[in-house]
């Protein structure tokens, strides 16, 4: 979803009065999600609505969002399993070579040499780096966000360079 981000998806209600439990895919929602004014919720590919965020809590690996329109628990439960997104306006610049995963999913793969990897489709937090899923018809290379593998990353082409090292094939 061009020029949107991805806060979660809702679990399940929390509460009675309308309250979402959702799953987060911030690393640091306190940094986000105090910027955030609307969310649009998705299902499927396919928009369901554009809500005023009220309010917000952390809770563990999950937040819990008070979105307006939303006032008892049958009009959360009907909202389960909608991903929830916001407009990456919300987001702050980050350092130069610093990236938000959204800026990266969708990014075409190359090598320096030229050669099509395919499109980079995930990002897996591993501890140490990250590690980007880049998928073609021929299948799927894991790549290490580390300096050694990763060249030039061009956000206005949607082009990342990489060096596979030996074994990545």
């Amino acid at each position: 979803m061009e020029g949107f981000f991805e806060i979660g998806r809702i679990v399940k209600p929390h509460g009675l009065r309308g309250r979402l439990k959702v799953r987060s895919y911030l690393l640091e929602p306190e940094k986000i999600l105090p910027r955030v004014r609307e969310v649009v919720l998705s299902r499927a590919g396919e928009w369901q609505g554009v809500y005023g965020l009220k309010e917000w809590h952390r809770q563990g690996n999950f937040v819990v969002l008070e979105i307006e329109k939303i006032v008892d628990i049958e009009a959360a439960k009907a909202l389960v399993g909608c991903l929830v997104w916001g407009e990456r306006e919300y987001l702050e610049p980050l350092p130069e070579g610093e990236y938000y995963w959204c800026e990266l999913i969708g990014m075409e793969v190359v090598t320096e040499e030229g050669e099509a990897i395919g499109l980079l489709r995930a990002v897996l937090p591993t501890g140490s780096n990250d590690v980007y899923v880049c998928t073609s018809e021929t299948g799927e290379i894991l790549i290490p966000a580390i300096a050694d593998c990763i060249r030039e990353v061009d956000r206005t082409s949607r082009r990342m360079v990489v060096r596979l090292l030996p074994g990545l094939r």
